[in-house]
């Protein structure tokens, strides 16, 4: 039997039917995520913005960002393809940079 601990209630409504954090609960969530080669992108990005999120959580942070003295931005490096992105929220997905 596999033990698995619950999302927290603010990615569960963000990830739209994950149900914890083991890949059998998760397995269908999993193979819609994306097709192919891009899982593994894709799970790197999520986790991007779940440490957003999650810095946000530290009433310092929340307060300097509220503000307007502190910006947090989100970014993955793709150290194969050379590749540098940055999630922009107005849109919703990342961007090359």
């Amino acid at each position: 039997m596999e033990l698995a601990k619950p999302l927290p209630v603010s990615l569960q409504k963000r990830c739209h039917g994950w149900k914890s954090t083991s890949y059998t609960d998760n397995e269908a969530w999993y193979r819609r995520l994306v097709t192919g080669g891009q899982r593994p992108r894709a799970l790197e990005k999520q986790a991007v913005l779940a440490s957003l999120e999650n810095l946000m959580i530290f009433p310092f942070v929340k307060s300097a960002v509220c503000e307007g003295v502190l910006s947090l931005n989100g970014l993955w490096t793709g150290i194969g393809e050379e590749g540098l992105e940055c999630f922009d929220p107005t849109m919703g997905r990342f961007l090359p940079v």
